[in-house]
């Protein structure tokens, strides 16, 4: 994995973690989205290999934070603004 990549994965689940905590002591779950494109023009950038980066990041530090299990959400945006917004609402 180059060095941009284990960045982003560093910041992303920092940032997922971080927004997750603030509803982790209403759920039995910490929740991590990922939105990108992963079918269009920039899908070889991240697309399904981020998802994939990000979920063996989870696995490598045994799949939980604070003892809850952590899930990955991943969705594709299509390169769409709204489609992005329309998925973050509904997570």
């Amino acid at each position: 994995m180059n060095r941009k990549l284990k960045t982003l994965v560093a910041v992303l689940g920092a940032a997922g973690m971080g927004l997750a905590a603030s509803q982790a002591q209403a759920q039995d779950k910490v929740k991590i989205g990922f939105i990108t494109d992963m079918s269009s023009l920039y899908a070889d950038v991240e697309g399904k290999n981020g998802a994939l980066a990000i979920q063996m990041a989870i696995d490598d530090f045994g799949g939980k934070v604070l003892g809850k299990p952590v899930e990955l959400l991943s969705a594709d945006h299509q390169n769409k603004a709204d489609i992005a917004a329309s998925k973050a609402r509904e997570w």
